[in-house]
């Protein structure tokens, strides 16, 4: 894969304005509510992809969660390992409000993951189980909280959409997902796992700094 896509240094400029830039032709948000509608079907793909459908901006969806005070998230979920570095982009958002940030936590859901766990055979069964692991593991953080899960390049959207599903079972009260299409991958080496940051965290918070100043916030989804 080309790396003039990836989250690189290089890229900052391109990366930003997918990130920043709301859209003007009228597309709804990329924003996806999971709290209610039934998950990990096929038919997600065809419904929720592509995002060129999508106002994929890291503004339109953040203001869009953040505006509705039943949304607003409790904690921000970013998935590993390219959903890690836009948690400073959250963390800039909250910043420029001055509003103290949500809580942050990890959660690894790979593709293949997400795709077996819809299949009906034994490995259907084991990523069953992995999934009902990682759910009974955030169950003391999620219980009765509001989700924001962040996921970068989504593909089939089947790793998002496990999840919401793993969110869920946990407990969390509302689960929403922010659906990113501004870089292909973040490098395993620029990621802080134990810290949920990243070296790209400087555009980061700016990117949140950004997002927060827009003068006419989005109106909600």
């Amino acid at each position: 894969m080309s790396k003039e896509s990836d989250l690189l240094p290089a890229n900052y400029e391109k990366i930003r304005g997918a990130m920043v830039d709301l859209d003007q032709n009228g597309l709804p948000s990329a924003l996806d509510d999971m709290t209610s509608r039934k998950l990990c079907l096929p038919h997600y793909q065809g419904r929720e992809v592509p995002l060129s459908r999508y106002d994929t901006s890291f503004t339109r969806q953040m203001w869009d969660v953040y505006n509705n005070p039943d949304r607003r998230p409790d904690v921000v979920i970013g998935t590993v390992w390219s959903g890690i570095p836009p948690l400073d982009a959250v963390r800039g958002f909250y910043e420029e409000l001055g509003v103290k940030s949500p809580i942050f936590l990890p959660l690894h859901v790979g593709q293949l993951l997400g795709h077996a766990y819809q299949w009906d055979n034994s490995l259907g069964k084991v990523a069953g189980l992995q999934a009902r692991k990682l759910a009974n593991d955030l169950e003391k953080a999620l219980s009765g909280t509001k989700v924001l899960i962040v996921e970068e390049y989504v593909r089939s959207g089947k790793a998002i959409e496990l999840c919401g599903k793993i969110a869920r079972q946990a407990g969390a009260a509302t689960v929403m997902g922010m659906r990113g299409d501004w870089y292909d991958n973040a490098r395993h080496q620029d990621v802080d796992l134990e810290n949920l940051t990243s070296t790209h965290a400087a555009f980061m918070r700016s990117i949140g700094h950004e997002a927060a100043q827009v003068t006419t916030p989005p109106q909600v989804a």
